[in-house]
């Protein structure tokens, strides 16, 4: 973004704005698709995720890139919305509803195979989900991957490493990854 985009995004300019709306979201989609697993709750935290862009606009410094930025947002909401859902339904029943879902979908094939590959990158903790949606997923390098998540190329690889451990041991069946 150029000095003059920044100060007119900041401005709250409408064009530009829409401009960035109509660039940006197919990948926020994807990402928000990532870490929903549900189209429509895609579709909701996406547009969450300008609204909240468009009315923090003025805190965007410019120095990232406004994907990162815009991932950020989509990621505090993704997160605040989980919690929010945890307190009104409790933990065990959203649980519980979740098991019997992945129980009743007994047809072997890719549905089922990626149906537990989602399962398991959803179970990581957050950082671990995030590079490896960004590195595996997507196809970054370390270095876009550090940048995005303001963390250093050293954490990423190890990030990466124990995440995919972890998925290995998830998919595998075996319970007693660290």
């Amino acid at each position: 973004m150029t000095p003059d985009e920044l100060t007119r995004f900041r401005a709250g300019d409408a064009d530009l704005f829409r401009q960035l709306v109509e660039c940006e979201t197919p990948r926020l989609l994807g990402y928000a698709l990532r870490l929903t697993r549900r189209t429509e709750d895609a579709r909701e935290l996406t547009q969450a995720t300008w609204v909240r862009a468009f009315e923090r606009r003025s805190s965007f410094s410019g120095s990232g890139s406004l994907f990162g930025w815009l991932m950020a947002i989509a990621h505090s909401l993704f997160h605040d919305g989980l919690r929010a859902q945890r307190r009104e339904s409790g933990v065990a029943a959203a649980m519980a509803a979740e098991d019997a879902t992945c129980q009743q979908d007994s047809s072997p094939g890719p549905s089922t195979a990626d149906t537990r590959i989602a399962e398991a990158v959803g179970g990581l903790p957050p950082q671990q989900r995030q590079v490896v949606i960004l590195r595996v997923l997507e196809g970054r390098s370390t270095r876009d991957t550090a940048v995005l998540l303001g963390i250093a190329e050293g954490t990423v690889k190890a990030t990466l490493h124990s995440a995919l451990g972890k998925l290995r041991s998830a998919l595998s069946g075996d319970q007693h990854a660290d």
